[in-house]
């Protein structure tokens, strides 16, 4: 398995024989899983096109499986434009808002990442992904 990210909360690989993204959290009882995990069982009821799906969440290990969707989006106007209605189709169809990142946490994603769209990805077919739904910044209503 090839690691994609690593950082405070969790660490993401991805194993490219099942192409399936594999997520562990360092804190199996951290609110952040229960709340990923939430969203994404919610998303896969509903059949929502543009998020990964949830194959496996796994209480004991902090664990979900997901399928992998693709590599992160270049920031454009198309997918800016793109992104912006299919926000409004989160809210209406599947109940789902995302709160605006702080001023200081959106400079420091545009400072770190100035090419690509933070935690948006493109699959191959150019279909945009949202993806990390463990912050608090999304909302199900």
């Amino acid at each position: 398995m090839k690691e994609l990210k690593g950082g405070n909360h969790a660490t993401v690989f991805l194993n490219k024989e099942t192409n399936q993204v594999h997520k562990t959290y360092n804190d199996r009882f951290s609110p952040d899983y229960r709340h990923e995990k939430t969203i994404l069982q919610h998303l896969l009821k509903l059949k929502c096109p543009y998020v990964p799906e949830l194959v496996l969440a796994d209480d004991c290990q902090g664990k979900l499986v997901m399928t992998y969707v693709g590599k992160p989006a270049p920031k454009s106007k198309e997918n800016i434009a793109s992104l912006k209605e299919l926000r409004k189709e989160l809210k209406t169809k599947y109940h789902l808002v995302q709160k605006k990142p702080s001023v200081l946490k959106k400079a420091f994603h545009y400072w770190r990442e100035p090419k690509t769209i933070h935690n948006v990805l493109i699959g191959d077919k150019g279909q945009l992904f949202f993806i990390d739904f463990g912050s608090k910044t999304w909302i199900l209503l």
